[in-house]
């Protein structure tokens, strides 16, 4: 599984990874409609493109969706692009490191560097349960985490 900024070194290769949907728009294009995705993890964010005439399904994207994402990316403007071919969504289950899945613009810029070693820890635990309460403090929306990643200050 590539992160974000991982993909920047692979322009061309398939690519596939885990990624939270940020935000999600419908554009015209010279061959057609097209939905233009992005998503994000700990290390940044890119866009995925997707022809809405082979893939219908696409619509029903909705943001803050976890997906597993196929992908092919090219460089275009300095920043990462791709083309999305396939994609999945998750169940907090199915996500392999919860910390990955924080948006990097969710992090205070201070914190950024503390997310990717979270993320690095959290890629060595070996127990199950140790996962299992990972995604719950990280993914359940319901879990109360005060000031933490923007929650509110009670």
């Amino acid at each position: 599984m590539l992160s974000v900024a991982e993909l920047a070194h692979i322009p061309g290769l398939v690519a596939e990874g885990q990624y939270k949907v940020t935000n999600t728009a419908i554009c015209a294009g010279s061959a057609g409609p097209y939905m233009q995705v992005t998503l994000a993890d700990y290390s940044g964010t890119f866009q995925a493109n997707a022809r809405l005439q082979k893939n219908p399904w696409l619509t029903d994207l909705r943001t803050g969706t976890l997906i597993w994402a196929k992908t092919r990316p090219r460089q275009f403007n300095d920043q990462t692009v791709a083309t999305l071919e396939r994609f999945q969504s998750l169940s907090r289950e199915d996500v392999i490191n919860p910390a990955a899945l924080i948006p990097h613009s969710d992090v205070p810029p201070v914190a950024h560097q503390a997310l990717a070693q979270l993320v690095k820890y959290l890629g060595q635990l070996s127990r199950p349960e140790s996962h299992a309460f990972m995604r719950t403090l990280l993914l359940d929306p319901k879990v109360n985490r005060p000031g933490f990643l923007g929650g509110s200050k009670a």
